[in-house]
């Protein structure tokens, strides 16, 4: 299965979604400082700020 996670902050959701075999491919954060925070913990996840 593949997902999007939208509010995406520091990841929380995608590591839920990831450890439910979930493939998250693309997140969205308006937020400079938590997507930061998200390219951090999700090096491979396209996120759109």
């Amino acid at each position: 299965m593949i997902g999007v996670d939208l509010f995406s902050g520091a990841g929380g959701l995608s590591l839920g979604a990831v450890k439910a075999g979930i493939r998250v491919v693309l997140a969205v954060e308006m937020d400079r400082w938590a997507a930061s925070a998200y390219r951090e913990n999700f090096p491979g996840t396209r996120i759109v700020e």
